[in-house]
């Protein structure tokens, strides 16, 4: 026998949470606006929360930006 779970879209406080976590695990901190703009921006998946904090890393340390809601608006955001 095979248990079958299905495993909803992350809802608004998981995606927060998600975020915070994988941000912090890359030694990033950010504000909370940042979440909330983050939060309206991309798909609710969990992969795109893990591609979205990969590319948001990525961009900053080419750029030796710091992570804000200024920043973030002037990118693209993976889909």
């Amino acid at each position: 026998a095979v248990r079958v779970f299905n495993i909803s879209a992350p809802d608004d406080i998981m995606i927060k949470t998600l975020h915070s976590k994988h941000l912090a695990a890359r030694s990033l901190h950010v504000s909370d606006e940042v979440i909330k703009f983050l939060i309206t921006r991309i798909p609710r998946s969990f992969e795109s929360i893990f591609q979205s904090v990969e590319f948001i890393d990525k961009l900053s340390l080419e750029q030796k930006r710091n992570i804000s809601v200024h920043f973030l608006s002037s990118l693209e955001l993976p889909n």
